[in-house]
């Protein structure tokens, strides 16, 4: 099976602990073996780490890992595994002193040109917009609400938002950040 089919994902892994603690190594072949053998792609210098340990590989669009010792094992998150796909951030054992993280590195996306409009120039109080969910009945508003909220737009490109529910109101309140700071409370203080 050709392995090398699909564009292969750039991936690292770094040491957690054992003789290795600390150390990066990225990946850039699409098959590593690990073990204490010096013939090994990552060799690793732990009496408990068998001289070819496991074989890391890109196949089918992601990598995997595969036990080649008959007496060791290999420990994903914890589970004993003799192959498995790998995951972003997922920690493997090689031994009880030996650990890495394996870590895939997010491919850059194609640049492509976007023209976001301006900030505007004057500061604006901090815009709300309310969503009430049709299939929950909200209570009545309080009679002061309504003096501090308006509906702002749902979508103003290149301005960040953060959006407030509750576990008990079906209201949603949409708040534009446009200032470098914002304060969030139930003090009239904070925005």
């Amino acid at each position: 099976m050709d392995q090398t089919a699909q564009p292969m994902s750039e991936a690292a892994i770094q040491f957690l602990s054992g003789p290795s603690a600390e150390k990066n190594i990225p990946i850039q072949k699409t098959e590593y073996f690990i073990g204490r053998h010096e013939q090994n792609d990552i060799v690793v210098f732990d009496l408990k780490v068998s001289r070819q340990h496991a074989r890391i590989y890109y196949q089918d669009g992601s990598w995997s890992i595969e036990n080649l010792s008959q007496n060791g094992s290999i420990f994903i998150e914890q589970q004993r595994v003799q192959q498995q796909k790998l995951q972003n951030n997922a920690v493997v054992h090689l031994s009880e002193n030996t650990s890495f993280i394996f870590l895939i590195v997010q491919q850059p996306v194609a640049q492509t040109q976007v023209h976001l409009p301006s900030p505007p120039t004057t500061p604006l109080t901090t815009p709300l917009m309310t969503q009430v969910n049709p299939a929950i009945q909200p209570e009545a508003p309080d009679e002061n609400e309504a003096l501090h909220t308006f509906i702002a737009p749902k979508n103003l490109p290149g301005v960040p938002s953060l959006i407030i529910s509750s576990n008990i109101h079906s209201n949603q309140q949409t708040h534009l950040l446009m200032k470098p700071v914002t304060n969030i409370g139930r003090t009239t203080e904070n925005d």
